[in-house]
């Protein structure tokens, strides 16, 4: 039930930027608490967001 109610919530979340990096949503994990991603995660990140603003 906890997850569904995440769910719903999150398109609303990233629209007013109150997801916190990392958060894996697990249910032991508060919704509100910031975490540090796995190194490779954190790397494939770092690639998607330098993707988004190189010039086309």
């Amino acid at each position: 039930m906890g997850q569904l109610l995440r769910i719903a919530l999150l398109p609303l979340g990233h629209l007013l930027r109150r997801i916190p990096a990392g958060n894996i949503g697990r249910a032991t994990v508060p919704v509100t608490q910031a975490m540090q991603p796995p190194e490779t995660v954190q790397v494939l990140i770092d690639w998607a967001r330098l993707a988004t603003r190189l010039p086309r």
